[in-house]
């Protein structure tokens, strides 16, 4: 479960399901707090099936240790692809059209 460089690990339930309605395919794997069984754990799950995601349920422990103590990871992490920014910022700054801010 070591994260290799294309991989990213975010976390908490809204971010994840957010990330897996938006892209599924760049949701790798999803590690669930196995004590989680309210309605937005079986959410999550039946979301992963619908899409195809691997679903790990694992001990709350290890996913503070994933994602370090100081994160509120809620019971949820996922490795995901880190998303490909289409423009840059200087792209942006160029077909501004009037004041920037």
């Amino acid at each position: 479960m070591s994260e290799k460089p294309a991989e990213k690990l975010i976390y908490g339930f809204h971010a994840v399901l957010a990330r897996l309605r938006q892209d599924p395919s760049g949701v790798l794997e999803i590690y669930l707090d196995l004590t989680r069984r309210d309605a937005r754990a079986r959410d999550l799950v039946k979301q992963a099936k619908e899409n195809k995601v691997g679903l790990a349920q694992v001990e709350a422990d290890r996913l503070t240790r994933l994602v370090g103590k100081a994160a509120n990871h809620q019971g949820v992490v996922a490795r995901v692809k880190p998303v490909a920014l289409t423009h840059s910022l200087d792209d942006v700054l160029e077909n501004i059209k009037g004041p920037p801010l």
